[in-house]
């Protein structure tokens, strides 16, 4: 087997400012790899690429967008035997070819797997999805039909090879439910929001008893909302709803709220959603570490609100309960606070909160789900895309 020289990254979305950091491209170039980023979202998702625009796109030279299906086969043939390609494509009916081509070619390619509560650990979240058949399919458009179809399908028997590199982030998990065989090397480490921990650990700093942070998740405007069954949410219904939720916590509890802006939004090129108050985008590491308390809806941002052991407030509204249903069959929101003991607050019934209740951190739910679903006890403190490279060099 050829030495890896080569890294080429598949996307699904566009690659952001904060994808480059997290996906550890300069890493990857620090330690003497060629990266390439390959988008396939105009192909994929040609609505989110039409739709979705953002002001911090990432610069880099070598990122190159595919917008028909011949570009890519052509694209992928021309792979040599020292690339390793780093696919974060689902695997659907969508990207089956590409798989196969890869198969095909015999090309190394990793695989990202992070255990989130939202997949099938938490016993409440299964129960809920014991639904009668007729529940299940009733809304179900052709797309979604065919990727159930899809689903229960083997890969093998599709034609897909296992990963050569599969990167397993969080806890202890069954990983029979993975595609994987005995040449699969399973790389154990954490979620890469325990890396902008690590990454933050030199940046020590006061927290602000007055200061509240909100994870913001860019509810109307996502970029998943424009695939075919995304949430469909009004802003002007939920801004103005989140707005009053905020004026109540500064007017009755004297705390000022700051906004961690989500990854993909774009705020700076729409009006003033949230009453004048900072929207802060690319430091939520900071602003949490920094907080006296973190106030979410459903987000993988939930992490560092553990690892930082920052008391959370889970709010909800109908609308979302609504477009969460609707789009996924169930309630999110509930899932991620039952975790640690929590209930959402709906603020279309009450904004009264017992703060001194929600202050007080479970400590033992926050250590269960960093050991379930953050990182696996017993496993290093090396940056995740560091240790692919060592096992690459191994």
């Amino acid at each position: 087997m050829e030495t890896v020289k080569r890294i080429v990254y598949f996307l699904h979305s566009p690659l952001t400012k904060f994808d480059e950091e997290r996906f550890g491209i300069s890493t990857f170039i620090e330690n003497g790899f060629e990266v390439e980023v390959w988008e396939f979202t105009p192909f994929l998702t040609y609505d989110r690429y039409v739709n979705y625009t953002t002001s911090h796109k990432a610069d880099f030279e070598t990122r190159y967008i595919f917008h028909s299906k011949r570009d890519i086969i052509s694209a992928i043939s021309q792979l040599t035997g020292n690339c390793l390609i780093i696919s974060m494509l689902f695997y659907n009916f969508k990207t089956i070819f590409i798989y196969r081509e890869i198969a095909r070619l015999g090309i190394l390619y990793c695989k990202v797997f992070y255990n989130h509560p939202l997949n099938y650990n938490h016993p409440d979240f299964n129960k809920s999805k014991r639904r009668s058949l007729y529940d299940r399919v009733k809304n179900l458009t052709m797309g979604e039909l065919k990727g159930t179809v899809f689903a229960r399908i083997p890969r093998k028997y599709l034609g897909i090879s296992p990963p050569d590199y599969l990167i397993v982030g969080g806890g202890d998990f069954d990983l029979s439910k993975l595609h994987i065989d005995e040449g699969t090397k399973i790389i154990r480490t954490h979620t890469l929001d325990y890396d902008s921990y690590l990454r933050d650990l030199k940046n020590p700093g006061a927290i602000d008893d007055k200061m509240a942070v909100f994870l913001d998740q860019y509810e109307p405007f996502h970029p998943d909302n424009y695939q075919p069954g995304g949430m469909v949410i009004s802003p002007d219904e939920y801004y103005p709803l989140i707005c009053r939720f905020f004026d109540y916590l500064q007017q009755n509890h004297s705390i000022h709220i700051v906004i961690a802006a989500h990854p993909r939004s774009d705020y700076a090129n729409r009006p003033d959603y949230f009453g004048g108050r900072p929207v802060v985008l690319g430091k939520t590491v900071e602003l949490v570490r920094k907080s006296k308390l973190v106030i979410l809806h459903y987000s993988y941002a939930m992490n560092l609100g553990i690892i930082y052991k920052k008391p959370m407030i889970f709010v909800t509204m109908d609308c979302l309960e609504k477009s969460q249903i609707k789009a996924f069959g169930d309630r999110l929101i509930n899932y991620q606070a039952l975790l640690i003991g929590k209930r959402p607050l709906n603020l279309n019934e009450t904004f009264d909160v017992d703060l001194a209740k929600e202050l007080v951190v479970n400590e033992d739910l926050y250590e269960r789900y960093k050991n379930i679903y953050i990182k696996m006890k017993g496993t290093d403190d090396i940056p995740t895309w560091q240790n692919l490279i060592n096992h690459l060099r191994a």
